[in-house]
């Protein structure tokens, strides 16, 4: 008992805990009386003895197996269960044995099953014509590889299958025609050709050449859960601060030839410079891989550690206590969890929408037991209330989503499948779905555990973005050859957002943004307005309109909103700015705080600087002041205004005879915009 208990455990239970150990019992003769066993189970401290007798069915009439290794494969009621290692090719021939004591020749043919019913395939051989009845109940694709002719001796013994892809079947020319000439030789194809799905395994049929009396065998393709070949020794050693993790073959499995890759990870964050040795390859042969990584000691703390085994992800979780040495930790069985890990399609739908893909990580080691079984719902939670409660929903029953295909037919007659495994991803039902913000949500149950993943906000919109508040810079008449300055409101209604807004000259009066000229996109700015530079050049003279229009991030197009705009040359704009850019000069004369009544007001063109007001005998041929362009005189509350006047340079002047004196003022005026005038004060001194 002591070397049993040396060797790995076949399992591991908590208290209270129950598990199924499958047994396979192979019949080595043709008596047909019961077999007697003896199950011991051991523990560290009890032994438990039982004796079971085991009736085994008859020999079968046509038995089908897996050459090599047992690890590869396993029997079933109708078939038997191929266990491939995960993310690799790999290669099955398989044999036949006659159940009768006669020799027959058999022709074996293997079907990609698209969907089987409900009772599945029978176990034991059919007529032709009940084989015809279940064939027209299944759904298959076409035959992938057959091997023809196969002669079964009496004995019982096993005939290697020598799988060949099926021939080409050239059909027969009408009566009365000759045959065509054989045609030339074609050249080997350059490319493989592509992997044939297996959604629900193969299905071998074979076919009694004689009788015409058809066997069905189902072969399910379970690729092998990394646990099952190798094992992991991880533990914290404390004086090192170091977590070390061995990894090396279980006994009696075989590995995969080319070695199986290791990767692990921390899930919690650690310094980039601690240092660590995080990838191996365990190669047949070898005795162990090791890795290590570096993780400082600290109290009560916890680190969570996950191997990656041949890319299978998240295989192994071990939780690792940093607070002190460790013996050899188990893995982490009680772990259960469910993270969106990626939309491959974005956050963005346009309505209508048929399904939303979702990838799904989810995490349940002790699922691979399928006792209890293992729930995981995903769905879109369109009230936002957290529960899946009659939103539509995607049901997974597994951890991980398995990917089978026949990759195709070797010369020495196997077949070569691949199995890859990896996280789910789902197509989450979403037609007849309204626009409106909706979270995605996934939900697992396993047993009296339950996770929900964090909710990641999606957006459906059907709406169209609308434009508003459109300003021009210039408002009025554009020179051609200036850009236009196009400022605009957009938004869409709380959805998927604008994400661009373009404008463009109607040129053809259409009301549509087209091709000629092409929109002009514009950018956001911080004041959540959107600004557009429309160019002008080569254009012609003559008043259009502006079109704007938004689309949103969904692709909704808006309806372009519109603002009217006058394009003229240089000259014709001269002409209409002093035709239009006229303003009103006003003011008030002030003596002191006062104003002034009655004062003459001049408006006098400024041509520089004055000549003296006074006549001087030192100056009797200076040239007299410039005659005024206007005059006004200042009201009651000593206000004046010269009305539309031109852009450009003016003096105005005030001059009055205050307490016998003449008092005088003047104050320049120049603008080029009406709005750039100002009303003038003029203090006379």
């Amino acid at each position: 008992l002591d070397v049993v208990r040396q060797r790995p455990a076949t399992l591991q239970l908590a208290p209270g805990q129950s598990a199924v150990a499958p047994l396979r019992i192979t019949r080595r003769g043709t008596s047909d009386h019961p077999s007697h066993l003896v199950l011991r189970a051991i523990t560290e401290g009890t032994v438990a003895r039982y004796d079971v007798k085991v009736k085994l069915p008859p020999p079968e009439d046509i038995s089908i197996a897996l050459a090599g290794p047992v690890t590869r494969w396993s029997p079933s009621v109708n078939g038997m269960e191929l266990l491939p290692f995960p993310n690799r090719t790999n290669l099955f021939a398989f044999e036949i044995a006659n159940g009768k004591p006669d020799e027959r020749k058999v022709d074996v043919e293997v079907f990609p099953i698209l969907s089987l019913p409900a009772s599945g395939v029978p176990p034991v051989p059919l007529s032709e014509a009940d084989a015809q009845r279940l064939r027209a109940e299944i759904s298959f694709a076409p035959v992938v590889a057959e091997a023809k002719n196969l002669a079964l001796p009496g004995s019982g013994r096993s005939v290697p299958i020598l799988f060949k892809k099926p021939e080409e079947v050239v059909p027969l020319p009408p009566a009365g025609q000759a045959a065509p000439a054989p045609a030339a030789a074609k050249a080997p194809p350059s490319e493989k050709p592509p992997p044939i799905p297996l959604p629900q395994g193969l299905l071998v049929v074979v076919t009694d050449l004689a009788t015409k009396q058809q066997t069905f065998r189902q072969l399910n393709i379970s690729p092998q859960r990394p646990q099952r070949y190798v094992r992991a020794q991880v533990r914290y050693r404390a004086g090192r601060e170091r977590i070390e993790i061995r990894v090396s073959p279980q006994e009696g499995a075989l590995l995969p030839s080319t070695g199986v890759r290791i990767h692990g990870d921390l899930a919690e964050p650690i310094p980039s410079e601690a240092e660590r040795q995080l990838d191996a390859v365990l190669k047949p042969g070898e005795s162990e891989a090791e890795l290590f990584v570096d993780v400082d000691s600290t109290t009560g703390a916890f680190v969570t550690l996950r191997l990656t085994i041949d890319d299978y992800p998240r295989a192994m979780y071990f939780r690792v206590p940093t607070s002190g040495e460790t013996s050899d930790l188990p893995e982490d069985l009680d772990l259960l969890s469910v993270r969106v890990t990626e939309l491959p399609d974005g956050t963005v739908y346009k309505q209508p929408v048929g399904t939303v893909p979702v990838q799904v990580a989810i995490d349940a080691p002790a699922s691979g037991s399928r006792n209890p079984p293992l729930r995981v719902e995903v769905g879109l939670d369109q009230n936002r209330d957290r529960e899946l409660k009659g939103d539509q929903t995607v049901l997974l029953t597994t951890d991980r989503q398995v990917t089978a295909s026949l990759v195709g037919v070797t010369k020495l007659g196997e077949l070569e499948i691949d199995a890859k495994v990896g996280d789910f991803i789902v197509n989450v039902p979403a037609a007849g779905l309204g626009s409106g913000r909706m979270n995605v949500l996934a939900h697992s149950v396993f047993g009296d555990q339950d996770a929900w993943n964090d909710p990641i906000e999606i957006a459906i919109d059907g709406l169209v973005p609308r434009v508003s508040a459109i300003e021009l810079r210039p408002s009025g008449t554009v020179v051609i050859g200036e850009p236009v300055l196009v400022s605009a409101m957009a938004d869409d209604a709380g959805l998927s957002g604008v994400a661009k807004v373009e404008a463009a000259f109607d040129l053809d009066r259409s009301g549509k943004l087209g091709t000629a000229p092409p929109p002009t996109a514009g950018a956001l700015g911080n004041d959540g307005r959107w600004t557009i530079a429309v160019p002008t050049a080569g254009l012609s003279a003559g008043t259009y309109n502006i079109l704007v229009r938004a689309t949103d991030k969904a692709g909704n197009e808006g309806q372009p909103a519109r603002a009217p705009v006058r394009l003229a040359s240089a000259e014709q704009a001269a002409a209409d700015a002093k035709k239009t850019a006229s303003a009103d000069i006003t003011g008030v004369v002030n003596y002191g705080p006062e104003p002034q009544a009655g004062v003459p007001v001049s408006l006098l063109r400024d041509v520089g600087p004055l000549p003296p007001t006074k006549k001087s005998k030192k100056n009797k041929n200076a040239p007299p002041p410039p005659a005024p362009l206007a005059q006004a005189v200042t009201d009651a509350k000593g206000q004046f205004r010269f009305p539309k006047i031109a852009p450009g340079k003016y003096i105005v002047t005030a001059t009055a005879l205050i307490h016998n004196k003449h008092r005088d003022a003047e104050a320049p005026v120049a603008f080029t915009k009406p709005d750039e005038v100002q009303p003038v004060t003029l203090t006379l001194k």
